[in-house]
């Protein structure tokens, strides 16, 4: 007994803490555009739905940014599968762009956004977690993700 009780206070705080898709920030991923849009080299398709202030900074490498997310995997039956978020502001992900702490798609993605910045990302397997997947999160290997981003800050600095 007292081992549920304390797995239910987990996922509630899991659940308050905003790393599940009901919470109300990043309400425009609802109805974001997902074709089109820029794709490079590595494969990474973007398409920007808000770029953030003309003088707001801009991610590069090296820079600290504030990034929320919510995280997609392809779904056939439902067009896509919610998998984790992050997307309230007061736990915003700290990413040290550049540093390859993340996936190379992630980082890739978020260099170049601008503070106040909003874009959907569709990265390939092999920019995301290879054929292997990430099992803790429910990613089967070989998958793509598909990731919603917005930048909070970049070095302590918001949109302007």
């Amino acid at each position: 007994m007292m081992i549920r009780a304390a797995l239910l206070f987990v996922l509630a705080a899991v659940a308050a803490a905003g790393y599940d898709e009901v919470q109300p920030e990043m309400g425009w991923v609802a109805d974001a555009k997902t074709e089109g849009g820029t794709t490079t080299a590595s494969g990474l398709r973007y398409v920007d739905h808000a770029v953030g202030a003309a003088n707001a900074p801009v991610v590069a490498s090296g820079d600290t940014a504030k990034v929320m997310y919510k995280l997609y995997i392809p779904d056939a039956n439902a067009g896509r599968k919610h998998i984790y978020s992050q997307s309230n502001p007061g736990e915003a992900f700290d990413l040290s762009a550049g540093a390859g702490s993340v996936i190379k798609g992630f980082d890739e993605a978020v260099i170049g956004m601008k503070a106040g910045g909003q874009r959907f990302a569709y990265m390939p397997h092999d920019i995301a977690y290879g054929e292997g997947g990430q099992s803790g999160f429910g990613i089967p290997g070989s998958s793509p993700l598909l990731y919603y981003l917005e930048i909070a800050s970049i070095n302590g600095k918001s949109e302007l």
